[in-house]
């Protein structure tokens, strides 16, 4: 859950009597959209900004919080512009989920923008006549770099306090305790179905090996049969010729010395006949006591699989779910069968086109060679997918899968049109226009070469190639 404006107003009310002034001295990206500044005035302290959709949200915080490996080139311009800047206030915008903080920078002053509204979501750096320099997300406002910042109209809302104060302790101790039980919450819920999942995918494959020993058994209990039937062959051995299908025999193991039909393969001759059934007999004998090893095995698997299960399922916290993991030596077996299954790369090497992941969990495909961007196109593509190329250049076809009724992202978007500048021969620029389009305005001339499309409308966004950006991408798809 997101903050709403009155919890907002109330924290930065807080924060103006402690933070202000004080000195910015570091700033990190924690994790995706999640922004910690280290403050300093008489004493530490850390303020944490989070963009993140499910939680978006600004405090002071007590844990100082680790780097994020690979951060989003957005932060070395913070770190330029801002770190080291002195914070001499902080602000919310027409009393809505807008933080404006005002930093003297270099001998200047900055304002530092936060639109804490989901969907416009954006960081936007504004110089001292309020014009826009830079912001987060460059593709949600394409056209306003030196442009006035122009504040969001104000709404009137009907909200209150979701997170209750607290009596003795700040509000903003009270919202970072709130959500650090729901991160720990959401970790404990995401572990738990992962572990439960991979259990449960354990549990069915077992049970489905029980389902086969049980059959393998009963089959192989039948040697004996399939010895009679083989006496009974040999003693009528006068009445058999090669090319019978069938034979009827008296069955002197039946008490009423009924009559038997005993099925014959008529490519074989008499002796080859009876060998079969002798030989299937002593097949079936032998594999008795190997299959009841096996299915006491398995169905020792079954039983501990089946309790851990049960066990799982009564697990109330992430505390006893690490216990629950360290019992039974899990996170490792779990961690080597994603590291096995690695479907993305045997899956883009058959296709013919590479699979990415957005930092917004879109999928991404890049084709690969000509007769491989001809068959994503115009194959796998549908009407509605978002398709990218660089402009009056060879490269790669881009595509973003989306629904009928889906509106692509702008980080997406962004991140597609990164890969299809990195995939093509405007890579050595490092920079070039993208084109972008719906598939359903791509078509084919008649005899055109693989790979040439034309295309009826169009749009068009200028990329910078930014490598952390397509590192940040390789690693999340990997």
């Amino acid at each position: 859950m997101s903050l709403n404006q009155f919890e907002i107003s109330k924290i930065i009310h807080e924060l103006k009597k402690i933070i202000i002034p004080s000195k910015i001295e570091k700033i990190i990206e924690t994790s995706p959209l999640t922004y910690l500044f280290k403050l300093f005035k008489n004493e530490s302290y850390h303020l944490l900004v989070s963009l993140n959709t499910k939680e978006m949200r600004i405090h002071l915080c007590q844990d100082s919080h680790k780097n994020k490996e690979h951060p989003h080139h957005f932060l070395e311009y913070l770190k330029k512009y801002v770190q080291n800047g002195k914070l001499e206030d902080i602000q919310t915008l027409n009393s809505d989920r807008l933080v404006e903080m005002k930093i003297m920078s270099h001998g200047k002053i900055i304002y530092l923008v936060f639109e804490m509204i989901p969907r416009v979501d954006n960081i936007i750096i504004l110089d001292e006549q309020r014009k826009i320099t830079y912001n987060l997300k460059p593709l949600r406002v394409p056209l306003c770099i030196n442009e006035e910042y122009s504040v969001p109209e104000k709404k009137e809302y009907i909200s209150k306090l979701n997170i209750i104060e607290q009596d003795n302790e700040l509000y903003n101790q009270t919202v970072e305790k709130y959500y650090n039980k729901i991160i720990q919450d959401n970790q404990y819920h995401e572990n738990h179905f992962r572990i439960l999942s991979s259990l449960n995918k354990d549990l069915k494959k077992t049970q489905k090996l029980l389902m086969n020993l049980e059959n393998q058994y009963n089959e192989c209990n039948l040697w004996e049969d399939w010895q009679r039937k083989g006496e009974l062959l040999k003693a009528n051995y006068h009445l058999l010729k090669k090319g019978l299908e069938l034979i009827k025999v008296q069955n002197y193991f039946d008490s009423n010395l009924d009559e038997i039909n005993i099925p014959l393969d008529p490519q074989k001759d008499p002796s080859e006949n009876i060998n079969h059934f002798f030989t299937k007999s002593k097949k079936l004998k032998s594999g008795i006591s190997h299959i009841e090893g096996k299915y006491t095995t398995t169905k020792e698997k079954y039983t501990q699989l089946k309790q851990m299960t049960d066990e799982l399922q009564s697990i109330p916290d992430q505390r006893i779910l690490d216990e629950f993991t360290r019992k039974y030596k899990l996170d490792s077996r779990i961690s080597h069968e994603k590291k096995n299954n690695s479907p993305a790369k045997k899956e883009s090497k058959a296709l013919g086109y590479h699979i990415f992941m957005s930092s917004k969990g879109v999928p991404i495909y890049v084709g690969k060679k000509n007769t491989d961007n001809d068959r994503l196109t115009f194959s796998i593509a549908k009407g509605n997918d978002m398709w990218l190329h660089v402009r009056d250049y060879p490269g790669s076809h881009v595509v973003v899968p989306l629904n009928k009724t889906q509106v692509i992202n702008q980080e997406t978007l962004y991140e597609a049109g990164q890969l299809a500048l990195n995939y093509s021969k405007a890579k050595s620029h490092q920079q070039g226009e993208v084109m972008y389009t719906y598939k359903k305005f791509l078509s084919k001339a008649k005899g055109s070469p693989p790979g040439q499309v034309q295309v009826s409308q169009f749009k068009t966004m200028f990329i910078k190639l930014d490598s952390e950006c397509l590192r940040d991408i390789k690693e999340r798809s990997q």
